[in-house]
């Protein structure tokens, strides 16, 4: 019965441990399976709770960190461009950061794609 048990056991926690890897970047997630319009008036609604006035007119996946971090650019009707990081986390906390500061500071180029 212990044996059985303890089975039993190590079976939910290598399932809880693959639901918690599919959900790594819940927010994240959730972005990919709205259309693509849906998508730019979730990122002006995050861009201007964030104190900045902009209508994204478009949005793009731009790849994954290896620690799980999403980055999404986004470019505002104003010509203004964002790169955004989605960490991991519960409540899928973010940093912003605009795409030429972010090429000046680190030579990466917002809506071109990692490299894998």
């Amino acid at each position: 019965m212990r044996e059985w048990a303890s089975g039993i056991a190590l079976m939910v926690v290598a399932v809880v441990g693959m639901v918690e890897l599919v959900q790594a970047n819940e927010a994240h997630n959730r972005l990919l399976n709205v259309p693509n319009k849906e998508r730019n008036a979730t990122w002006t609604k995050f861009m201007e709770g964030s104190g900045e006035n902009c209508v994204v007119k478009e949005n793009f996946f731009q790849g994954m960190t290896k620690d799980d971090q999403a980055i999404w650019n986004v470019r505002c009707t104003s010509g203004k461009a964002f790169s955004v990081m989605m960490e991991p986390d519960a409540v899928g906390s973010t940093k912003i950061l605009e795409c030429s500061v972010l090429k000046f500071i680190s030579g990466v180029e917002c809506f071109k794609k990692f490299d894998k």
